[in-house]
């Protein structure tokens, strides 16, 4: 009797997670068109943009970062591709979670989170299933991303704005103060 009631439950916890997973990927292909979008301008920060005021391209750093994400995933319980964003923002201290929030547009209910670099990318360098053949094969390829970020963009930091399904910002800045990097979806439940 108490066994069946443990598969019972096994079965009704693994029942839960299946409906978020199933609501969670509904989300994203109703987002999938511009999973980044850009927000207006709020608080005296710029819209997303390919030049800062003084004329300078902010996009120096695409081919760069895009190369060293090409064909990569960010692994959760869904996989997503890396996509490159900019933003001429101007920023002249370390960008906080309320500052990044504000520049793309996130409402204030929205709960953002900050990482470091190293912990959001320990799950494909240092927490590799050392079974997995294919996830081990890739740790050079991760490693190298995190080596282009960490070479190309000063204050690095890494914002998951939303809930269990939220969009994830690899982000630092320019020489001029422009917000760029690389953006991403992951879901955690």
């Amino acid at each position: 009797m108490k066994r069946r009631q443990c598969v019972r439950h096994i079965r009704h916890i693994r029942d839960i997670r299946y409906v978020a997973l199933v609501a969670a990927l509904l989300t994203a292909s109703a987002c999938r068109r511009d999973p980044f979008p850009t927000a207006p301008a709020r608080a005296g920060l710029a819209v997303p943009a390919s030049h800062d005021e003084s004329g300078a391209t902010i996009s120096s750093y695409r081919a760069e970062l895009e190369g060293a994400s090409e064909g990569l995933v960010y692994t959760s319980e869904v996989d997503y591709p890396f996509a490159y964003f900019a933003a001429a923002a101007r920023i002249r201290e370390p960008l906080d979670a309320l500052t990044f929030a504000t520049l793309i547009g996130a409402s204030a209910e929205e709960p953002i989170e900050e990482r470091t670099l190293d912990d959001a990318l320990a799950r494909h360098i240092e927490r590799v299933d050392p079974a997995d053949a294919v996830a081990r094969g890739l740790v050079p390829r991760y490693e190298r991303l995190k080596e282009t970020i960490q070479e190309s963009l000063n204050d690095r930091t890494v914002f998951c704005v939303g809930g269990a399904f939220k969009r994830c910002y690899f982000t630092g800045t320019d020489e001029h103060g422009n917000v760029v990097g690389l953006a991403t979806w992951v879901l955690e439940t």
